[in-house]
């Protein structure tokens, strides 16, 4: 703000942030996690071996963790050095989104293969 000048209004006050807007956030977040999650299950509901219902999903989440936290977080931390760096903000959110896409691809095609080996060479050789 200029020298002088009086701030301007909050349209949304912090206590409204804190309040309703967190809880409106959080639901429409899990709504939509829970919704393609369970697109992702009933694709892959009895095609993963013979898991029944709990034993995909927990295999599901547990990839997805894999393949949407861990590994990008390893290659793209959310403190890294260069955070205070305002020209690499959109090139590093870039670079993120870019990994997340990569490291999907990639567990999608490592179990694609794992299932294409397990006929020939056994549950254990193929992973």
């Amino acid at each position: 703000q200029a020298a002088g000048q009086a701030p301007e209004p909050e349209m949304v006050s912090r206590a409204t942030q804190a309040g309703i807007g967190l809880a409106t956030g959080v639901l429409v977040y899990g709504a939509a996690l829970g919704g393609l999650f369970s697109l992702v299950f009933a694709y892959a509901y009895g095609r993963l071996g013979s898991l029944g219902p709990r034993g995909t999903s927990a295999l599901l989440a547990l990839l997805g963790f894999l393949a949407v936290i861990v590994v990008p977080g390893l290659k793209y931390p959310a403190n890294p050095p260069a955070v205070g760096n305002p020209e690499t903000i959109a090139y590093r959110t870039e670079l993120f989104f870019i990994m997340i896409v990569v490291s999907i691809a990639a567990m999608v095609a490592a179990v694609g293969l794992a299932q294409r080996l397990w006929t020939r060479l056994g549950a254990w050789n193929a992973s």
